[in-house]
């Protein structure tokens, strides 16, 4: 369950995760999206993203003066990133859970590499994380 956005992951006993969510209609984000049934390969035109240098006394709509490639870019190269510290999700501020505790799963391993009665390998039987040797038990 995701705490902010409608959306369910289940995990399967075959290792696969199931997400569920609500359908996606983007016809809402671009007015001119359409729906493909199947792949189609686009053919583009042979200027189509082209860039074309503009002129003092041509000024064409893919060069205007404000497109990103001739804006002015402020000089911050100087100016320090910080990449390391972590800011806290403000989705978890009225949550009495810890952020830490909401994404976890236990993990569980009973009876791993347990040998048919009979064998003689050492440690066959015993899990460590749980701390219970079953072969006292079939003894």
């Amino acid at each position: 369950f995701h705490p902010t956005r409608s959306y369910l992951a289940v995990a399967t006993s075959d290792g696969l995760v199931d997400v569920w969510g609500p359908r996606m209609d983007w016809t809402a984000f671009a007015p001119d999206f359409k729906a493909l049934p199947r792949n189609v390969e686009y053919v583009e035109d042979e200027d189509e993203f082209d860039v074309v240098k503009a002129s003092d006394d041509t000024h064409d709509a893919t060069t205007s003066s404000e497109s990103p490639m001739s804006m002015d870019v402020d000089d911050d190269s100087d100016e320090e990133v910080d990449v390391v510290s972590r800011d806290p999700i403000t989705v978890y501020a009225s949550d009495s859970e810890d952020e830490a505790d909401v994404f976890h799963f236990e993990v569980k391993v009973y009876n791993l590499m347990v040998e048919r009665r009979g064998g003689n390998r050492q440690g066959a039987g015993r899990n460590p994380s749980s701390g219970v040797d079953h072969d006292k038990d079939d003894r």
